[in-house]
């Protein structure tokens, strides 16, 4: 008896950790120099949150910034070389960082689904570039190894 309810109150436990709110908790991903692999933390690169679109939208009106999001997916040869050669960079990092919410999504599951669609996100990668309001201000399509490229690229595409 002393077993069952033992059991009950552990599943019952459980079953309350897997429900209710949903976390709110930020996830914040920095790509390592030469290594390619997301760690948190501030080494130079590109700290990129993975986030929602709406807690971007909030970070960016409370921050007054623009957000930039990485739409990527896992099976994306240039989106993978841009992760480990373009944004671990210190130039790109400091940029992006200091400029814009850094997002990245992955476009083939959970919040990147809903933002591929609403934005009409096609050809990977893309650098969409939004005001806080959540108006599309610009993008960057594909890769680019020149970093000096890269950058005039964004700023372009953001009119700064």
């Amino acid at each position: 008896m002393r077993k069952n309810i033992f059991t009950g109150i552990i599943i019952l436990l459980v079953l309350i950790s897997c429900g209710g709110e949903k976390q709110t908790e930020q996830k914040v991903i920095s790509y390592k120099k030469n290594t390619g692999t997301s760690t948190a933390g501030n080494n130079g690169g590109t700290n990129f949150y993975e986030i929602s679109l709406d807690k971007a939208l909030e970070m960016a009106v409370k921050e007054n910034r623009l957000i930039f999001i990485d739409c990527s997916t896992t099976k994306c040869g240039p989106c993978r070389m841009m992760r480990r050669t373009v944004f671990t960079k210190k130039i790109i990092g400091e940029f992006l960082n200091s400029n814009f919410v850094p997002v990245h999504m992955n476009m083939d599951e959970g919040y990147g689904v809903e933002v591929a669609e609403r934005y009409k996100i096609a050809i990977y990668p893309t650098y969409l570039i939004l005001n806080a309001d959540g108006s599309k201000r610009g993008e960057v399509i594909g890769a680019d190894k020149n970093i000096q490229q890269f950058l005039k690229k964004i700023k372009q595409a953001a009119n700064i």
